[in-house]
């Protein structure tokens, strides 16, 4: 009788008064179905096994910011693991079957490497935080992320542009990092 409890688990939910935080926006599941990965508004990506449900890898936010001191803000958006095809492919050294892409509301695209035995928690790469007195890579809050090829992932935005970014351009941890490698085109409107 319990095994047939787990296997009809049922989604539920609590009535109440609850203050819009914390929730999940974006979700993503691993190319062998083993990981899911679940992001959200003021919540780091975090890492889950399926079959068990433990928490197997979390994410660290960025530094918090220079000039302000203050915490850089966080709000996952798009999720997607990259396609573990070609196993010799590494980008900075590190497995593309290890990363993780993360698109956020606030304009950035950040690649986590997710090997449990990992140090860093941090983005491995990222673009820079989006900033009104310069030229920014992406102008529209980052709403979904497909792999192109074994470097380059197809980021959407919530205005209907869809650039290409190649990932071996950009800049390992650095905010100064303008990727000149994108290109970006307007989806069609219907």
């Amino acid at each position: 009788n319990n095994n047939n409890n787990n296997n009809n688990a049922k989604l539920g939910y609590i009535k109440g008064n609850f203050m819009n935080r914390d929730i999940a926006t974006a979700m993503a599941m691993d190319y062998k179905g083993e990981r899911v990965a679940v992001g959200g508004r003021e919540r780091a990506a975090t890492m889950l096994d399926v079959e068990t449900g433990a928490h197997i890898w979390k994410a660290k936010n960025l530094p918090h910011n220079p000039q302000t001191l203050l915490q850089q803000p966080i709000w996952s958006t798009a999720i997607q693991f990259l396609s573990p095809n070609d196993t010799t492919t590494q980008i900075n050294n590190i497995n593309t079957s290890d990363l993780l892409a993360v698109g956020t509301a606030y304009k950035q695209l950040q690649i986590y490497d997710v090997r449990a035995d990992a140090i860093q928690r941090r983005p491995v790469l990222y673009t820079p935080e989006w900033d009104s007195n310069k030229e920014n890579l992406f102008e529209h809050r980052i709403t979904s992320l497909c792999q192109l090829d074994c470097n380059t992932i197809a980021v959407g935005d919530s205005a209907g542009f869809i650039h290409a970014i190649d990932l071996r351009k950009v800049v390992m941890g650095n905010n100064n990092n303008i990727s000149s490698s994108s290109s970006s085109s307007s989806a069609s409107r219907n």
